[in-house]
């Protein structure tokens, strides 16, 4: 404790915890401490409250806080989460579907349109799309340019001025992040077509004729999803 206590500090408070009998019942209570002729004094105890400990834990270890969870079973589709460092990161994958994609004016035509599978990463706040040719990844699973406007060639998105509310729980994360993406308005190529041919006249085609998604124009990368963990 020598270590840690500097001159300048004086006590200020004291958390006490009452347990009862040997059950893993437990009361918590802070007294103030005011100082007087004698030393220190404690004053009156009062129930520890919810934002006292959270503003403790706050100054003992902010990152605690702040940290990713998985509230109940883990979801099917989860690949990887990891918030160990200091940009937690969420890994999943969503089936083949269907989606309605929005355009900005002059594109494409708004409406729905086949997907392949695709896995998105999140880091920190940075999200990341891929399209792979299988309903059930593994890490060896090769992945593949998404074939969206809006995408870089590494796949991070370019989310504009799309605004996410941010959770820590993984559930609430995937569908939050997932929704941003294919609620917002696809707009421009952010690199070279991401597919075999043009990206534009594609997607037009395939909204239009409802047609199933062609895997051949997929480009590979190369890099798999075990990459990504």
């Amino acid at each position: 404790m020598n270590n840690i206590i500097k001159e300048d500090f004086v006590p200020a408070a004291a958390i006490i915890v009452y347990q009862q009998g040997d059950s893993n019942q437990n009361y918590l209570e802070s007294r103030k401490i005011k100082k007087s002729s004698n030393g220190y004094q404690m004053l009156e105890g009062v129930p520890l409250t919810k934002k006292l400990l959270a503003e403790l834990l706050e100054k003992i270890d902010p990152v605690a806080l702040e940290k990713t969870y998985c509230k109940g079973l883990l979801p099917k589709n989860l690949l990887a989460f990891n918030n160990e460092n200091a940009e937690p990161t969420v890994i999943w994958y969503i089936k083949a579907s269907e989606r309605n994609l929005s355009f900005t004016k002059g594109l494409c035509k708004d409406g729905l349109m086949k997907l392949p599978a695709l896995v998105f990463r999140l880091k920190g706040t940075n999200l990341s799309v891929w399209a792979i040719k299988t309903n059930n990844p593994n890490e060896d699973t090769i992945l593949y340019d998404a074939p969206f406007h809006n995408v870089y060639g590494g796949g991070k998105v370019c989310m504009g001025n799309a605004k996410v509310n941010n959770s820590k729980e993984v559930s609430k994360i995937m569908k939050t992040w997932e929704d941003a993406f294919f609620q917002s308005k696809f707009s421009h190529l952010n690199r070279e077509s991401p597919i075999v041919g043009n990206l534009t006249t594609f997607i037009n085609r395939q909204i239009k004729g409802k047609l199933p998604f062609d895997k051949n124009v997929l480009i590979a990368t190369n890099k798999t999803i075990g990459d990504l963990i």
